[in-house]
């Protein structure tokens, strides 16, 4: 009786340990205009679907809410952090208690200047024939420009990469983890017996 039992525990935790493996969420964020965009997935490629996001800004839950069917969500910046950034972390939890997180960084979307302002802070003077004088460039600013422009074409990018670069869970790797929990079970029943 003995032996049926520690076989039922451990067939118990086999499959809760591959469904759990199998589960891993991974989630990636960027930034785009002063919207952060968020999409997260399982660890098999399936969309987390309706997942519960949580954002928190200095350990402090700033807003919440609910992905769609393709596991994206996204939320506005509120005003207050983009006069005064700091980093942000999304929290995405799925069914079974299942969950990841991503950082934003304040850099990523800590602009003094918005779209709008772009022809204002370039500080370019034209002279009579229309030329611009270079000396007169304020190379700070058109930095922060550049910066911005950067950062929200290659976040796409970088979502990308990310999502090549997550290990992909098979039937394999499956099966290699209840092999390796059968022979651990095989172990223990061995020494069961001699005991």
């Amino acid at each position: 009786m003995k032996k049926q039992n520690i076989l039922a525990i451990l067939i118990l935790f086999i499959l809760s340990s591959t469904i759990c493996w199998a589960h891993r969420v991974d989630v990636f964020c960027y930034v785009e205009g002063k919207t952060i965009k968020c999409s997260a997935k399982f660890s098999t490629g399936e969309p987390v679907v309706e997942g519960t996001y949580k954002v928190y800004a200095n350990d402090k839950l700033i807003y919440q809410g609910k992905g769609d069917k393709k596991g994206n969500f996204f939320f506005h910046i509120p005003e207050k952090l983009l006069k005064n950034p700091v980093d942000i972390k999304v929290v995405c939890k799925a069914c079974m208690g299942h969950k990841n997180f991503w950082i934003v960084k304040k850099d990523e979307y800590s602009f003094e200047k918005q779209e709008s302002d772009i022809e204002d802070t370039m500080g370019v003077d034209e002279d009579i024939e229309g030329e611009v004088e270079p000396s007169s460039v304020d190379y700070k600013k058109l930095e922060k420009i550049f910066k911005k422009v950067l950062i929200e074409e290659l976040s796409p990018i970088k979502r990308d990469i990310a999502e090549l670069n997550r290990p992909k869970i098979g039937f394999r790797d499956i099966l290699g983890g209840i092999g390796y929990i059968f022979g651990l079970m095989g172990i223990i029943l061995y020494f069961k017996s001699k005991g």
